[in-house]
């Protein structure tokens, strides 16, 4: 069994962002917020990029640092 950090690195490994909706759909997880709170606490850098979405709502698309996603890669 993976954890949630596991899941959402393993994401960014096939693809260089995620919005929490992915995160429900394709994980489970509810909270990604929480999660990518951690994985920059272990050191990652996570930049959230804010869009608008239908009927003005907001939210934020992690996107990881090019270079974070190229240790990834080769870790």
């Amino acid at each position: 069994m993976t954890t949630q950090a596991e899941q959402i690195i393993s994401h960014f490994i096939k693809r260089p962002h995620i919005t929490a909706s992915e995160a429900i759909s394709l994980y489970g997880i509810t909270r990604l917020a929480s999660v990518i709170e951690r994985l920059r606490a272990d050191g990652l850098k996570v930049i959230p990029v804010y869009k608008k979405g239908v009927r003005c709502t907001r939210y934020a698309e992690y996107h990881i640092d090019e270079s974070t996603r190229e240790q990834l890669l080769t870790a």
